[in-house]
């Protein structure tokens, strides 16, 4: 098992790594004669621990994602408005801020906070 490979998909991979160790203690705890009562709540406890981080960075993962769809969806109907405005404009100033405004627009698409 690489360490490394699953610590890179961030909390969902360092949630499993805390629920894997909890396992393993878990299973060594059990196999003790007698298994101690404290000690197999404690690793519990880590387990639930370890499944709340699991949650919480599903979630953050999914919000992620929303974000970046309606940043992109915005993104495409500014795009739009903004060159219908400066097309029925006759104003330097107006074309100035369309211009500034897609430059705007390719460097986020460049940073890959919108496609």
């Amino acid at each position: 098992m690489n360490i490394e490979n699953i610590l890179g998909y961030g909390f969902i991979g360092l949630a499993f790594l805390l629920a894997f160790l909890a396992f393993k203690l878990l299973t060594k705890e059990q196999k003790m004669q007698p298994p101690r009562g404290s000690m197999i709540i404690s690793i519990f406890v880590f387990m639930f621990f370890s499944l709340v981080l699991a949650g919480g960075g599903t979630f953050l993962e999914y919000k992620g994602n929303q974000y970046k769809i309606r940043l992109e969806a915005l993104a495409d109907i500014l795009d739009e408005k903004i060159k219908q405005e400066a097309d029925n404009s006759g104003s330097q100033v107006i074309k100035s801020l369309v211009n500034q405004l897609e430059e705007q627009l390719n460097q986020a698409r460049a940073d890959g906070l919108i496609d």
